[in-house]
């Protein structure tokens, strides 16, 4: 599905073409013109698409599913059974949320904690940006500008580019989420304005959850106006997103796309079974490391979130929420690829 934006770049490009072939005088070349233009606009319009599909993933529109081998309820109670041993083993603060989708089921441990967010709020301002692109306040073609007063150290690539330079917002955004760019978030963030990131999250039902003015601080000191969340407010925000409910199914698609191309590979990335997809955004600042999204396994895509806080260091914090991640892919294997099976 082409977005709005990639629509109105094609259109663009007719008209130029069409303004420049009028413009010649010579008939026979006219006419040559004409004929590429044809073929150059058909190539592009293919180029265009195939490029959206393999920046925010072909499969973003959720097809009907074939029948999936679901896990049956004592493998259930066995994988949450070591999950509970393994948050034990844990001595910081931890959060744990895991949801099967084809079966509703639900395992939660300490899931109003509060956390300090890091960059996982990022999710949160990417989803108020599709809230106001839904609006039709803003759109994906705006472009944003680079300035000494948004730049900001740490992640990504944007603060490296002068200022003055013009950015689309889809790029911004796309940044935002697969770099983890603070520079490109403090563009959204004072081009959206507090008041609305604030009133977007409390519409999505984020009531834990806070974005402070101090957003653009990457000091790792503790400070007093930090942003903070709960692994039940990131959990209900990406089955939102999973589910098509942030704005409809085309804002929701767009969003869980890119965060497909989220760049980290570690946290839960670590140890991904080869062909599993996981949409999802990492955080780590202040002695806080996390890792959220939706893994899309063979028997069932499912939710999974693992926050941890007061981490004796980032290492450790790291291993841990990949050994979550990985006692997942155990059961969520099939069968015959080595998957845990129900008689254990």
């Amino acid at each position: 599905m082409l977005k709005i934006a990639d629509k109105e770049i094609i259109l663009k490009r007719v008209k130029e073409r069409f303004r420049s072939l009028f413009s010649v005088g010579n008939k026979r070349e006219a006419v040559v013109m004409m004929a590429v233009f044809f073929i150059s606009s058909l190539y592009n319009g293919i180029r265009l698409f195939t490029s959206y599909q393999d920046r925010y993933g072909a499969d973003t529109v959720q097809a009907e599913k074939a029948p999936v081998d679901i896990l049956s309820d004592a493998e259930w109670a066995s994988l949450t059974g070591e999950l509970e041993k393994q948050a034990g083993t844990w001595t910081a603060e931890t959060g744990i949320v895991i949801k099967d989708f084809e079966t509703g089921r639900v395992w939660k441990k300490n899931p109003s904690g509060k956390f300090r967010s890091a960059s996982l709020i990022k999710v949160p301002i990417a989803a108020a940006v599709m809230e106001k692109l839904g609006e039709g306040g803003i759109s994906l073609d705006d472009s944003l500008k680079v300035s000494k007063k948004n730049r900001v150290s740490g992640s990504g690539t944007l603060r490296w580019e002068n200022n003055g330079t013009q950015i689309p917002l889809d790029t911004v955004l796309f940044k935002m989420i697969t770099e983890s760019d603070n520079t490109a978030t403090k563009m959204i963030v004072d081009r959206m304005g507090f008041d609305t990131i604030t009133a977007s999250l409390e519409h999505l039902g984020l009531n834990n959850t806070n974005v402070c003015p101090n957003i653009s601080n990457m000091t790792s000191r503790k400070i007093s106006d930090d942003s903070f969340t709960t692994p039940q407010d990131i959990a209900g925000l990406f089955e939102k997103i999973y589910k098509g409910g942030l704005v409809d199914r085309e804002h929701s698609d767009y969003l869980l796309g890119i965060l497909k191309q989220t760049k980290s590979r570690n946290r839960l990335r670590a140890g991904l079974p080869e062909g599993w997809q996981l949409g999802h955004k990492t955080g780590l600042l202040r002695k806080a490391c996390h890792d959220a999204g939706i893994v899309f396994s063979p028997r069932g895509d499912y939710l999974l979130v693992v926050m941890t806080g007061d981490v004796p260091n980032y290492r450790k914090a790291k291993s841990f929420i990949s050994s979550v991640g990985k006692i997942t892919y155990k059961y969520y294997r099939p069968h015959d690829e080595g998957g845990v099976q129900e008689t254990i």
